[in-house]
């Protein structure tokens, strides 16, 4: 039978053991079992609305956004064989954006034959209207009747908040339209930077408000408060001569800009 004090340097033992084994075990257990609540963790936990989303976490639940818009999507004859592709979309979302989201383009004929398909991606700030444009899509001899535009599947929304607008239109004006088409319009940078890389899109619409023409030009750079004047020209004509006498304005213009990750429209 143990003595009174065995069984207390026994239990000293079994402290000393304990506690090593302990402070062993416990830097394993931080970096082989332990995880630390995170946006990236693949669970709901912290103030999370849904797995990695919402509360603290940069990502948006899909549950809160609205899926984005496409107001119309369109094809435009350049020549014969040879068609740009326009697609205008809105984000409907104030403060949630995508840093980047795949699109597809598909021509088809009268008999639902695929004519050509165009892959492309793009980034999209809350708030914002914008033009998805693929120019000189060729088809050989094919004569292309409907165009069908879609958005990648489950895209991934941040956090965000809407751009403010620092490019304006002082001026525009679309002259000939039945006959060799040029849109000439004058870009005055608002803002107290230089921009760059200045994607202008240039659309165009008859007296329905259908788009009927589309095009694109870039600006290498815009100085704080500079104007500038910009051009667009289309090699057919775009409209129909009206008829004697008719007041219905023929056409109408829209311009929007993509600054490199800024995208900001202005039209009427």
């Amino acid at each position: 039978m143990l003595t009174w004090a065995s069984k207390r340097q026994l239990a000293y033992l079994f402290l000393v053991v304990g506690t090593i084994i302990v402070v062993s075990a416990y830097p394993i257990y931080r970096s082989f079992i332990y995880h630390e609540a995170s946006c990236f963790d693949s669970e709901r936990n912290q103030d999370e609305e849904g797995v990695d989303c919402g509360g603290s976490c940069k990502a948006v639940c899909s549950f809160r956004v609205a899926p984005l818009l496409v107001d119309w999507s369109r094809f435009f004859k350049v020549n014969d064989g040879t068609y740009d592709l326009a697609a205008y979309i809105e984000n409907r979302n104030f403060s949630a954006g995508l840093e980047r989201i795949g699109y597809k383009f598909e021509l088809y004929d009268n008999g639902s034959s695929l004519l050509a398909s165009q892959k492309g991606s793009i980034f999209v700030n809350p708030g914002e209207q914008f033009v998805v444009y693929e120019p000189n899509i060729k088809v050989g001899n094919a004569i292309p009747t409907r165009v069908f535009f879609e958005f990648d599947k489950d895209p991934q929304w941040v956090k965000g908040t809407p751009t403010q607008q620092t490019l304006s239109v002082k001026s525009r004006a679309l002259t000939d339209p039945y006959g060799s088409p040029h849109l000439q319009a004058t870009i005055v940078n608002d803002s107290i930077d230089t921009l760059s890389n200045v994607n202008i899109s240039a659309i165009v619409y008859d007296s329905s408000k259908n788009a009927i023409a589309a095009s694109e030009t870039t600006l290498d750079a815009i100085g704080k408060g500079e104007e500038k004047n910009i051009f667009f020209s289309w090699p057919a004509p775009l409209i129909s001569r009206p008829a004697i006498g008719s007041c219905t304005a023929p056409t109408d213009t829209m311009l929007v800009f993509d600054r490199s990750g800024s995208m900001e429209s202005d039209g009427k």
